[in-house]
């Protein structure tokens, strides 16, 4: 049964319609739930989860789109009073906070801001940013589904003003210690960050967050900062902001391979910062020279060794996961593999962070012949024909488009990732399935209490099969969390999960195990 609710003529941001959609999932009775403004292109995702209807259709890009599909009407009920409450709980901090519904009433009431967050549908987001920047605030991008042409346009109106632009599609920023989309909640200290990605700065700052430093700003400038037609303006734009500040002593570099011209240019800039910096293109060897102020770093665990060390004035020690893995975990790693059978040989890599996966193809490439991916094709690296089906050793991003539409990113609804979870355990050749759990600012705000009943299953499942799945994880995340990074840890463990300090210990581990190597 489809129970649908419009609510007209107003709107929310796509990370408050994630949370509704997700406290909405959850419910009993429940099939699945979709919370999203009426535009055209989700009118198209929710007809191709089956979840449209002629109220839908109706709809305008100013409407908010409320459907779900129960099992009978008997659970409507609670549906409803779940809707109803949701709002009610936000609209009674008006009297706390005013909302006001634009940016130049948002500067009536705080005349002083210098940056504004902007979260809107894509067809309305360039305009908007254009009027921020016009009005000479700093802008975080969150939206996506801005033009290039539209991109360009902004980055080159901040450059004019001596502002920047984080964005289109910037997932993450940490700006003077105010943590922006998904973030984590970390120590200030005097490392800086320049990052394309959201999760492989989240990773770095929560690294550094546990060996007990911690970070100045930690910039985003969206993915297609580095390419050509844009030509790094947010990204050079940030160095500069950080070569300025005078609390950064230290300078990440963090990013998929840029254009070749760019990352030239990219590096020249590094090379004048009169700092110490450390560079990181996933998958991208350094070039022959380096100047004398650039460490080019291996993984993201390297990256964040090696800032504070330097920050530190210490040597950078030589890196390699295999000696960063203790004698406890060798010896649980050597246990997981005594518990598989001979024609338990494959991997699958179920992540939700895209540079979370990226940075685990890279290091499982090296481990093993063939891996099929959705990305990232290439040097190893196989295109899966169809995403939903796992071939081999498979690693998939489901915060990818093709696995969201209609439904939350799965750092915030573990829905479609518990039901892929489920499927693997089930295949008798899958030998371990690898994990990345992200907490903090944004995402779901208590992991384990959705992943242990489903490894409980997979365990009773193997139990009566006669079979055992290994289940390797990172928990990208710190000790001041509000989801609390020990808690996580320490409830996984309980459940037989291998959990490690790192995504990149945590694929090596995983790619040993499916080995049964050590």
């Amino acid at each position: 049964m489809l129970y649908t609710n419009i609510i007209r003529n107003t709107y929310y941001d796509s990370l408050t319609l994630m949370r509704l959609s997700s406290n909405l999932s959850s419910l009993k009775g429940v099939k699945q739930a979709a919370v999203m403004m009426g535009t055209k292109l989700n009118k198209e995702f929710l007809k191709d989860a089956n979840l449209i209807s002629d109220e839908v259709l109706q709809a305008s890009p100013s409407d908010v789109c409320i459907c779900i599909e129960v099992e009978d009407n008997s659970f409507v009920k609670s549906v409803s009073e779940t809707i109803d409450d949701f709002f009610n709980n936000m609209h009674s901090q008006k009297d706390v906070i005013r909302r006001p519904r634009s940016i130049s009433k948002a500067m009536d009431n705080m005349p002083d801001a210098n940056l504004a967050v902007i979260s809107v549908p894509g067809i309305y987001a360039a305009e908007e940013a254009k009027k921020a920047l016009r009005a000479g605030l700093n802008v975080f991008l969150f939206s996506d589904n801005v033009s290039l042409d539209d991109e360009l346009m902004l980055k080159q109106e901040a450059e004019k003003n001596d502002l920047i632009c984080m964005g289109p599609d910037c997932g993450t920023g940490i700006i003077n210690g105010v943590a922006l989309g998904f973030a984590n909640k970390v120590h200030r200290g005097n490392i800086g960050i320049v990052g394309a990605s959201g999760t492989g700065i989240q990773e770095i700052t929560v690294l550094i967050h546990g060996l007990g430093e911690g970070i100045s700003h930690a910039i985003g400038t969206g993915g297609r900062d580095l390419k050509k037609p844009v030509n790094a303006i947010s990204a050079l734009t940030a160095l500069k902001s950080l070569k300025d500040d005078e609390k950064t002593k230290v300078i990440v570099f963090v990013s998929k391979p840029p254009d070749k011209e760019i990352e030239e240019k990219v590096l020249m800039e590094l090379s004048k910062c009169g700092k110490p910096v450390i560079v990181l293109f996933l998958g991208s060897n350094p070039p022959n020279e380096l100047p004398q102020n650039i460490h080019w770093a291996k993984n993201m665990e390297d990256v964040a060794k090696c800032a504070v060390a330097l920050l530190k004035d210490e040597e950078i020690p030589p890196y390699s996961i295999e000696d960063g893995i203790n004698k406890i975990e060798k010896s649980r790693i050597k246990d997981e593999i005594e518990k598989l059978d001979k024609n338990q040989t494959f991997l699958r890599g179920l992540y939700s962070g895209g540079t979370l996966c990226d940075e685990a193809i890279f290091i499982l490439a090296e481990m093993f012949s063939e891996i099929w991916s959705g990305h990232n094709v290439g040097s190893g690296v196989k295109e899966l024909e169809n995403p939903f089906a796992s071939v081999g050793h498979s690693l998939i991003d489901m915060g990818e488009d093709i696995f969201t539409r209609g439904k939350p990113h799965p750092m915030i609804d573990y829905g479609t990732r518990i039901s892929r979870m489920l499927d693997e355990a089930e295949d008798e050749e899958v030998a371990v399935i690898l994990l990345d759990v992200v907490i903090g600012y944004g995402s779901h705000p208590n992991p384990k209490e959705i992943l242990i009943p489903t490894i409980k299953k997979i365990r009773e499942s193997g139990k009566q099969s006669n079979r055992y799945v290994s289940i390797v994880a990172s928990v990208c995340g710190t000790d001041i969390d509000p989801q609390n990074l020990e808690e996580q840890t320490k409830a996984l463990e309980q459940e037989g999960v291998l959990v490690f300090s790192s995504n990149a210990k945590a694929a090596y581990a995983a790619g040993l195990i499916a080995n049964k190597a050590l």
